[in-house]
Formats: structure tokens, sequence, C-alpha cells
């Protein structure tokens, strides 16, 4: 009787496992996952200041704008490509705030593919769930680039893990191909991939090296994955080139990122201490994780590759001169796989998933209950007041909610549309548009609104742009203060109305 009973009772678990052996059904549950997680900011199209321009240059693109000619930002095309494909479904914030759960849920599955390698199936789903909560710990929470660009990456990684013995016998197939096409595009979608693009390439003309295939072919080979890994950007540097717009491009990609000002060493050192600290915990779990396995499979190439894959991303941050929290997105994938053997062991493995995934959720903006519903019912009636006193749609933001200009259609006549961007000293010229001019052409268009945000979240003010809106905004009748939430915070933003310059 009781042998009975103990059966009823085990097989709804059984029938649950054997579920779960569905690859769609492991996606499907990290998809769930992740919007459960992820749903309290949808519709929050004010929620960060990044996502917002992406979404403001998606909707130029949509109308006909070139980018980088006609709206100027410093990242890969792929990037915009996104935002505009999906502002061509519906322009909605909802709708980018979807697509980017679920390719927070694509690379999470991503994590639970490659976490198969050294793992059971419970564990490293329990690592794929970690890495979407992880997101939410740095900054990727809504539709930062890497939560989009990283499946892509992860995509490259697992080509190689699955195929690194493959390739020490001299052999391919069409796993590596497909691995650096993803990583390829990875790389139009924001530049600094391609360290970690040169590293796979790197593991695969070793590899190829130390096998059998001869000398000549293993040169045919790896030129051939290094140009399927090139070829969207040399796609991008062709168009730009047959528009006569290659100069342009060329400036926003590459000579924008080496002419902005950036932190002292001091201040730089300083904010990579403070980011390694808050990844201390990822960190941790992943050494543990390496440790936990047997001598033999820590050994192996494929944890051998995923932990250099951990270093070279790890190192790419601090190679970095500056430091951003987002910035660790791109590191959060090899981390997790390398946890997940700790996961695996009981009971400390649940303990230590739950240690990582709860603080990470709590450190996270998405639940802070308060600002949130702060932010669904304040910002609807912040936008209908600028849209009710912003007749001819002539409207300058001077702060963070830029998405403003696309939502309600009003372009100021400047290719330069990014707050920031005038109110940095450390932008100043590296846009390739002098800010001074740019705002000058864009006062002299008489903005009838201006948005001011108070305090401008900023490291180094530029005097005199500042000065310049200040003394436009004498011109302005009235003024109304809104207090609005996005990911720092409480905001507030006041509005001023009827300015005639």
């Amino acid at each position: 009787m009781m042998a009975s009973v103990d059966n009823n009772r085990t097989a709804p678990a059984s029938q649950a496992m054997r579920l779960l052996d569905s690859r769609l059904c492991q996606f499907l549950l990290v998809l769930a996952f992740a919007a459960l997680i992820r749903f309290p900011i949808w519709g929050e199209w004010n929620y960060d200041l990044d996502d917002q321009y992406y979404y403001l240059i998606g909707q130029r693109i949509l109308h006909g704008a070139v980018l980088y000619v006609d709206v100027w930002d410093r990242k890969g095309p792929a990037l915009y490509l996104f935002y505009a494909a999906v502002g061509a479904i519906s322009s909605s914030a909802i709708a980018y705030q979807i697509a980017a759960t679920f390719c927070a849920a694509c690379g999470g599955y991503g994590v639970v593919r490659l976490a198969r390698l050294t793992a059971p199936l419970t564990p490293a789903l329990l690592a794929g769930l970690a890495y979407c909560a992880l997101l939410n710990q740095f900054g990727g929470e809504n539709g930062q680039a890497a939560v989009i660009f990283n499946p892509l990456v992860i995509a490259g990684a697992w080509s190689i893990a699955t195929r690194i013995d493959l390739l020490r016998l001299g052999r391919i197939d069409w796993a590596l191909p497909f691995g650096m096409a993803c990583t390829g595009i990875a790389i139009a979608f924001k530049q600094s991939v391609a360290i970690e693009a040169t590293f796979f390439g790197l593991t695969i003309a070793i590899s190829l090296w130390r096998s059998p295939m001869v000398r000549k072919r293993v040169f045919a080979v790896v030129a051939m994955l290094a140009l399927i890994a090139a070829l969207p950007m040399l796609v991008t540097f062709g168009f730009y080139a047959a528009h006569r717009h290659f100069a342009a491009m060329w400036q926003a990609l590459v000579t924008s990122n080496l002419e902005r000002g950036y932190d002292t060493p001091l201040n730089r050192l300083w904010y990579l201490g403070v980011l390694l600290a808050r990844l201390a915990p990822a960190l941790a779990f992943a050494i543990m994780g390496v440790l936990a396995l047997k001598r033999g499979d820590r050994l192996s190439r494929k944890v051998r590759f995923v932990l250099q894959w951990a270093i070279v991303a790890l190192g790419a941050i601090a190679a970095f001169p500056a430091v951003y929290a987002h910035y660790a997105l791109t590191a959060l994938a090899p981390l997790c796989v390398l946890s997940a053997p700790l996961f695996a062991r009981r009971p400390i493995g649940i303990v230590a998933w739950a240690a990582l995934v709860f603080p990470a959720l709590a450190l996270g903006n998405t639940f802070h209950v308060a600002e949130r519903l702060v932010s669904h019912r304040e910002t609807p009636k912040f936008e209908a007041y600028v849209r009710a006193h912003t007749p001819h749609r002539r409207l300058l933001v001077w702060g963070v909610p830029n998405a403003l200009y696309a939502r309600l259609k009003s372009y100021p006549p400047s290719p330069v549309l990014f707050p920031p961007h005038y109110y940095e000293a450390s932008e100043n010229g590296a846009t390739g548009h002098e800010p001074i001019t740019e705002l000058q052409r864009i006062l002299e268009w008489k903005p009838e609104t201006v948005i001011v945000q108070n305090p401008l979240a900023i490291q180094s003010a530029n005097r005199t742009t500042i000065a310049m809106v200040q003394t436009y905004l004498r011109s302005c009748r009235n003024v109304r203060r809104f207090v609005l939430a996005d990911h720092l915070g409480l905001q507030v933003q006041w509005v001023h109305t009827g300015c005639t310059g």
C-alpha cells in the first residue's frame, strides 16, 4: 500500500522531467521565467536612456533616415536595424521589450545547451535561469544591446564547444560556419564583440593547426570562417561606400570611439573594482563549479574553452576605456555555464543558485514596485501634457525621455538627437558634429516645448551648451513639474511650454 502511494507521488515528478526532455519545453520554461522577471517594466518607454534612443533611431530609419548621416550614434548598424524591424511591427515600447525578452530567453537557452556539456539537465536549466536573472542586475532588463546580441555570441561559443573534439581530428561541419556567421552579426551590433570573435577564431585555428589537416587546408578553412564572420561589416562598409557615406560611417563606428573623453585612470580603476565586486558572486560560483567537476572533466577541452571564454570576456571589460554596469552583460553567459556543475551538487547547489538569483532580482529595478507604479501612472500624464502643449511638434529634450521625439513625430533639425551628446563635455566634438553649432541650429528652430531633467545624470558638464539652453528657457511662458521613474529611480522633469526663443 505504501509503495503504491509513493509511486503516485513520484509519477507527476517523473512526468514533468520527461516533459523537460523536450528542447522546446526547455526553451519555453526559460522564456516563461524571463517574462516573469521582466514584465513589470513592459510599456515603460522612459525606462532606460539608451534603449529608448535605439527605438528613436529605429523609427527614424523607418521614415527614411540614413543611419550615421541623418541620425547619429556610434554602435553597429544591426542594433538599429533590429529596432527598426520591431518598430515596423509596432511602434509601442512593449514591442521591443517583448522582443528583448525573447532574446534574453534565447541567451538563457543557449546557456542551457552549453551547460549540458558538463552537467545534468536540471542544473543546466538552473544555469540558464540564473543568466536571465543576472541580466536584470546589470542593466539588461530592458532592451540593452548585449541582451540582443548575446545569443549570437553564445551560438558562436556553442559551435566551438560542441565541435572542439572534431576540430582536433581536422574536421568541421555545418556548426562552425553557422557559429561564425552568428558571431559576425553580433559584431555588427557592437564592435567590441570583435574581441570575443578573435578568441573564437584563434581557438579554431590552433585546434586545426594541431590536427592532421594539411596546412594549406587549415589556412583555407580559417580564411573562409574569418570571411563569414567579417561579412556583415564588409557589407556595411560596401553599402556606405557605394552611397558615398563611408566617411560618416567610419567616423561614427571608429573615430568617435577614439576621440570621446573618458574617465581618468584612477576613476576607471575605481568603477572597474565596483563592477567586479558586483560580479563577485557569479565569479565565485563559476570557480566553484569548475572545482566541482571531476579532475578529468575539469581538464577537458570543452571546459577549458568555456573558462578561457569567460577570461576573455572579463578581460574585454577591463580593457574598455570606460566602465558601465551593462558592460558586464557579455560575461554572464560563460560564468553561468561554469556554475552549472555547482548547481548539480546537493543540497548546496540549489542554495547557491538561490543565493545568486534572488539578490540579482532584488538589486535590479524591475521589482521596485513603488517606482514601477509611479512610472505606469505618471508617464502617460506627462506624455499627454507634452503632446497637448506642443501643437507644432517643435520639441527639445534635455535629459532622459528622448523617445518623445519619435512618439510625437517631432525631430529637431540635427542628426544628433541623443541629449548627452550635447551636455556631456566628454562628447565634445566626438560625434563629428560641433555640439554648440548643432544646438544653435535647434534653438533657431524655436522649440515651443523644452523638457529639462533636474538634476541631469551627468559626469562632465558642457557648460556652454547648458548655458545656451538655460538662456532659451527665459522665453518660455509656463513650466510644470513631473516626477517620473526610470532605471535610476525617481527623476524630476520640468516641462517648459509656450517658448518663443
